[in-house]
């Protein structure tokens, strides 16, 4: 299939069949669509302070079709699906620079050690592969490049598309008016910071 589109057999998948299933939100969907590492947490956070709740983060593909909004995996490589499927949708690519997005992911790495089969489709959007070798993931940053540069052209020119720089101190005030809501009296949820 096409990259970002495909899943391995019997996983559900987001259909635009399956939005019967979705109770009808008060908010049209949104969907973080940057990788992990880049403040998705943070955006999952802020979305439900927002009224996008329950907004969930690193979840199942099933979860997507029941939530008014989603961040993370599989939502982020699932970016041409979703858009297809959710055409009132808007989606917030979160981005972060290279040196600190290495450093948290190798932070995060050393946390939590090993694979997982819940990041299977992930590797293989990202390495064309489940299992890629060490050396393929030493360093990814031309992966991490290759997906916001896919993401940006695929939404050039729609308006469904916010670039959000989280961790470069980015919130409320770019968010608030790409949603069309007001800015809430609480501060901008950062989450994991530092890491």
């Amino acid at each position: 299939g096409e990259l970002g589109t495909s899943l391995p057999p019997g996983r559900l998948a987001v259909y635009p069949q399956a939005t019967y299933l979705m109770p009808k939100p008060r908010l049209d969907p949104v969907f973080g669509v940057g990788l992990g590492k880049t403040g998705t947490t943070t955006l999952k956070d802020a979305l439900n302070i927002l009224g996008w709740s329950p907004c969930y983060h690193d979840v199942v593909d099933w979860m997507i079709a029941f939530s008014p909004a989603s961040t993370d995996s599989p939502t982020a490589i699932r970016y041409k699906r979703l858009a297809a499927a959710y055409p009132q949708a808007k989606f917030v690519l979160t981005v972060r620079d290279r040196q600190s997005w290495l450093r948290s992911r190798d932070n995060q790495r050393r946390r939590r050690p090993g694979r997982s089969d819940k990041y299977a489709d992930v590797r293989r959007y990202l390495y064309a592969t489940p299992n890629p070798a060490p050396a393929q993931i030493a360093d990814p940053w031309d992966k991490y490049q290759a997906h916001v540069a896919g993401v940006r052209a695929f939404f050039k020119g729609s308006g469904r598309l916010l670039e959000l720089d989280i961790c470069g101190g980015e919130g409320w005030d770019e968010l608030c008016p790409f949603l069309d809501v007001k800015t809430p009296d609480t501060p901008f949820p950062w989450a994991n910071r530092g890491s």
